[in-house]
């Protein structure tokens, strides 16, 4: 049986939430976009780091 568009968009929810992170939407300047998203790279990989030393 395949899942709905909407089941799935719920399930990807469900993981991320687990996973302790959250959904921000916020407007930015298209010349930050690159910046931002490199930005947040970044702090789930030093978030994800700094779990293995606890």
């Amino acid at each position: 049986m395949r899942l709905t568009n909407a089941e799935r968009q719920k399930k990807h929810r469900e993981k991320m939430k687990k996973q302790n992170l959250s959904l921000v939407r916020v407007w930015v300047p298209k010349d930050k976009v690159m910046e931002i998203k490199s930005m947040a790279i970044r702090f789930v990989k030093e978030s994800l780091r700094n779990e293995k030393f606890r």
